[in-house]
């Protein structure tokens, strides 16, 4: 996929000795995480950090963390949704993928895939597109409507659309 997303951790630790006496004082680490670590939370993802620290030293302690993750600002997200966002970005296989699941999170302010794969109608260009096609794919528009019966298709679009929901070109039904 073509678009890369991360959230990056930057640590201010101590190193201690074995008596727990402070050996190196506000070295610094940093990590980026990319959904596939399986880490569902900030807690986790220091727990991660501290744990590799761990590998290279007797003791640590992480006296500063900070998280940032601008690169998942196309999101309307707080810093709790992250790497929910993260771990279902990483299991998007491709571009369309991607910006079906940055929609729903848009419209709904969650990403639960088995809504997404219910709910998903299409990509269109505007709101009378999309019901035309709706129509026609459900019957409701006959195939040879006379060509002098002309359809108001913003009245109707607009009345249809209280079912459903759009961000960027990608329709949902409610």
């Amino acid at each position: 996929m073509g678009t890369s997303r991360s959230i990056q951790l930057e640590v201010i630790y101590n190193t201690l000795d074995e008596e727990g006496e402070i050996v190196y004082k506000g070295e610094s680490a940093s990590y980026s995480f990319d959904g596939t670590e399986g880490l569902n939370s900030y807690d986790d993802a220091l727990e991660y950090a501290k744990d590799d620290l761990l590998m290279m030293n007797d003791d640590v302690e992480i006296t500063h963390s900070e998280f940032d993750i601008s690169d998942l600002s196309d999101f309307k997200a707080d810093e709790d949704d992250a790497f929910d966002i993260l771990e279902n970005l990483a299991d998007a296989e491709d571009e369309h993928e991607y910006d079906v699941i940055l929609a729903y999170f848009n419209i709904n302010g969650e990403i639960n895939r088995k809504d997404i794969s219910d709910s998903y109608q299409g990509n269109f260009n505007s709101d009378e597109d999309f019901v035309r096609q709706l129509l026609e794919d459900t019957g409701d528009m006959p195939s040879d409507l006379p060509s002098y019966i002309h359809i108001d298709w913003e009245s109707t679009a607009r009345d249809i659309m209280m079912d459903y929901s759009e961000d960027n070109g990608h329709y949902f039904r409610d």
